[in-house]
């Protein structure tokens, strides 16, 4: 076994010539299995395949290191990114969902206008968050503060605006009767505020998760060297 993992790798083993420390004469004999095998398979098992370093290439580790740091560095960016782009198809699907509305009235326009609005912006933050631009967060963060507020504007104007008065369709009123009214306004006044808790709780928090996506940003263009930045920039 010895003798044939020699002969697969002779590097490895000293197998074609007898060991060190024999004789001139052994040397000038050809090589006899038998005679040798002991000794063969121990330099087998105890010398490894030395190893041979790499040929050298245009980038050292010290550049490769640089890179790994520079990747991890831009992990929570592109992790925001992903995060900008689920939010803008998100509100872009919702805008297009709400123009058959539009009809309807002026406030139903503005409604679909602005989350359209809303939708384009997430889209230019992505774009500027993957360009490691620091002000892309900013951007994020307030578009997230504007939907917040259109949507707070608009339930505040739905239940100050008429939604909990029944009384211009009387046959429903007087279909529901007294005690059925009561319970359509507190219907009407639950799900409304329920939305604009929820909307300060996740577009809040969406607020709050890019503005703080600034310092890992700003981290990663003043902790990278500027090749990294140009190779990265060039590949993207």
């Amino acid at each position: 076994m010895a003798l044939e993992l020699a002969k697969q790798n002779p590097r490895s083993c000293a197998a074609w010539s007898p060991p060190l420390g024999s004789s001139a004469a052994d040397r000038r004999q050809p090589l006899d299995a038998e005679r040798w095998k002991p000794r063969i398979w121990k330099r087998c098992i105890l010398e490894p395949e030395p190893n041979i370093p790499a040929q050298d290439g245009p980038l050292s580790q010290h550049h490769y290191d640089d890179l790994a740091l520079a990747t991890e560095r831009a992990k929570p960016i592109r992790r925001a990114a992903r995060v900008a782009t689920f939010n803008g198809w998100t509100m872009a699907i919702i805008a297009a969902l709400s123009v058959p509305f539009a009809i309807s009235g002026w406030v139903a326009l503005l409604v679909a206008i602005g989350l359209t609005i809303v939708a384009i912006v997430e889209f230019r933050g992505r774009n500027r968050l993957l360009k490691f631009d620091p002000s892309a967060a900013s951007l994020l963060g307030w578009n997230q503060i504007g939907l917040l507020t259109l949507i707070v504007v608009y339930c505040l104007w739905m239940l100050f605006g008429g939604a909990t008065d029944i009384q211009a369709h009387p046959e429903l009123a007087q279909l529901l009767g007294r005690d059925g009214l009561a319970l359509y306004r507190t219907f009407v006044i639950g799900f409304y505020a329920t939305v604009i808790a929820l909307t300060v709780i996740f577009q809040g928090g969406n607020a709050f998760y890019y503005f703080t996506r600034r310092k890992y940003i700003v981290a990663y263009r003043e902790q990278t060297p500027q090749w990294v930045q140009d190779f990265r920039d060039a590949n993207s």
